[in-house]
């Protein structure tokens, strides 16, 4: 099952793709000949400048580098000053920032994470405002994403072994039902939203439209 499922890095927020971003010779951005709808609200803006390393948010996190980068927000490693660990950062692109049902929609997917307590499913924090743009701060699951294994084993030209396929499916589905009995529905489960940390543990992140 996992050896043929697809995956996406793009953000998990229900996004209807009329064309595939296609990369613009020599921009890098991707972006030129993109055209997404967000529930009818119109094409979405290209990406917001990536944080310096280094920038503060809520005074409290130092942002080391980015992580990932969709069409609706970006995602950090942080330092957190005071708890002095390493945090992961979502943060929501501007354009969307200013819809309050998009920013809504992003506060929502916080709560719920936020509601959930269970060793598969990533852990937040805390959320906040930097300037204009909402973030919150949640667990940061060092590995790779289920994707990233799917990827790897298809460019070796194999698949991803049974047992492994088999445990990585256990544990997400005890994410899941952890979710389940929270009264919450995950609304984008897919490998890239499932992370696979150095003991093998897997992690439900992006819960999308719950």
């Amino acid at each position: 099952v996992l050896a043929a499922a697809s995956f996406s890095s793009e953000a998990p927020v229900r996004v209807t793709r009329e064309t595939r971003p296609q990369r613009a010779a020599g921009d890098g951005t991707g972006w030129q000949a993109a055209r997404f709808t967000l529930h009818g609200l119109g094409p979405l803006q290209p990406p917001d400048p990536v944080l310096a390393r280094g920038t503060l948010l809520a005074g409290a996190y130092r942002i080391d580098e980015l992580l990932a980068q969709g069409g609706m927000g970006v995602v950090y490693l942080a330092w957190d000053l005071q708890l002095e660990r390493q945090v992961a950062v979502k943060m929501l692109l501007s354009t969307h920032a200013a819809d309050p049902y998009v920013a809504n929609l992003f506060r929502q997917e916080a709560i719920a994470m936020a509601s959930v307590r269970h060793s598969n499913v990533v852990q937040i924090f805390t959320t906040g405002l930097h300037g204009t743009l909402p973030f919150f701060v949640m667990e940061y699951v060092a590995g790779q994403t289920v994707a990233d294994l799917i990827r790897e084993a298809n460019g070796r030209g194999e698949v991803v072994e049974l047992l492994q396929a088999s445990d990585i499916l256990r544990q997400a589905s005890q994410g899941l039902t952890a979710m389940s009995a929270c009264g919450l529905f995950h609304g984008d489960v897919k490998p890239a939203n499932m992370l696979i940390n150095a003991e093998h543990q897997v992690m439900i992140s992006d819960f999308g439209v719950v």
